[in-house]
């Protein structure tokens, strides 16, 4: 049996996916008894339905299944980190310290580490993450964090690579909003800080527009309702925005199926990756950059987008988008296998 713990059930495409990558990957390895942490346990029923969902938030059922437990995985995501809440540290880091008391192995998988502010907060991270059986980690910057610190962790990338396509799912959603069979660059936006930042990325958008008459935007949202975010362009008829929910793996192949990604969301970028699909990143966090830093492709600041920069890069990106996506191919096939690599290793 193996036990999980991540950000699931919240509904987060990217999040669900790297549990669906994990539980792939596992079962390729003939592991068939996979118990999650969910927050929603009906919503795991739902859409991971060869998994066993316990509530993240009961304790004796934990230890009852970490007991029972060959191996106990913390990963994927950006678990190990305290920009969101002190809060969510301190839960996972709870929940790592049971496993490593019940379980007979306890292993952090292809994780995002950091940022952790505070030094009495790092100094907690690290105790706990030092005594793990095996880290891996799914960027360079978290390994440098970790290797700076003295733990030794394996560089892999994202399982959500592993995660499946609904491409009939994608195909109904396009043909719903009039966009089959029609060329699109895909739109991954979220709130952050102010979001005063929209406004650039608005204008640099109609500016793509003017160059590009034809150019279609789909505005597609990764967690509802809050990526349900309208941008007023001025050629209004070049966007269309997605206003429903959509399953994580619907999410996957709308974006496998675009010819270009601007996203601000790390999987938008994750599952660009996966399909060999050029993209631009939106960069609020160093989750973001590493993973345009892999691909050596265009990054911009937030807060601080270029418009004249934004639009040039798009341009030559948009123009070269083929020749873009075959080097993008090698570079995802050597990530797939070090994923396989690494879940061999925790498994022996």
């Amino acid at each position: 049996m193996v036990v999980i713990s991540g950000y699931y059930g919240f509904g987060n495409a990217g999040d669900e996916s790297v549990l669906d990558g994990i539980v792939k990957l596992l079962k390729e390895n003939r592991e068939e008894d996979v118990v999650v942490l969910t927050q929603d346990i009906e919503y795991t029923q739902e859409h991971h339905p060869t998994t066993t969902p316990i509530s993240r938030y009961n304790v004796p059922e934990i230890i009852k299944y970490l007991k029972q437990a060959d191996l106990f995985i913390s990963g994927g995501g950006s678990l190990l980190q305290n920009v969101t809440s002190n809060k969510s540290l301190m839960y996972y880091l709870g929940i790592i310290k049971l496993a490593q008391r019940f379980c007979d192995k306890s292993v952090m998988f292809s994780q995002g580490v950091g940022p952790i502010k505070g030094v009495k907060w790092l100094q907690a991270a690290m105790e706990t993450v030092s005594k793990l059986d095996y880290i891996s980690v799914r960027d360079a910057d978290s390994y440098n964090l970790l290797f700076n610190l003295g733990i030794m962790a394996e560089l892999t990338t994202d399982p959500a690579f592993f995660c499946d396509n609904d491409i009939d799912g994608a195909n109904a959603v396009l043909e719903k909003y009039g966009m089959k069979d029609r060329p699109y660059v895909a739109l991954s936006i979220r709130h952050y800080k102010d979001d005063k930042w929209q406004r650039t990325l608005i204008k640099a958008l109609d500016d793509i527009v003017d160059r590009y008459p034809n150019i279609m935007f789909l505005n597609i949202p990764f967690q509802a309702p809050d990526d349900f975010i309208e941008l007023n362009l001025q050629h209004k008829e070049n966007i269309v925005r997605i206003t429903e929910p959509l399953s994580f793996r619907t999410v996957k192949a709308l974006i496998a199926l675009s010819e270009l990604v601007i996203g601000v969301r790390l999987h938008s970028l994750i599952f660009a990756s996966a399909g060999s699909v050029p993209f631009i990143t939106l960069n609020y966090d160093p989750k973001n950059l590493a993973q345009a830093n892999k691909y050596g492709l265009y990054s911009a600041k937030i807060r601080q987008i270029d418009r004249a920069d934004f639009v040039s890069n798009f341009c030559k990106m948009y123009e070269n988008k083929e020749a873009i996506s075959i080097k993008m191919r090698d570079i995802t096939n050597k990530q797939v296998q070090m994923l396989r690599d690494s879940v061999k290793k925790i498994l022996l």
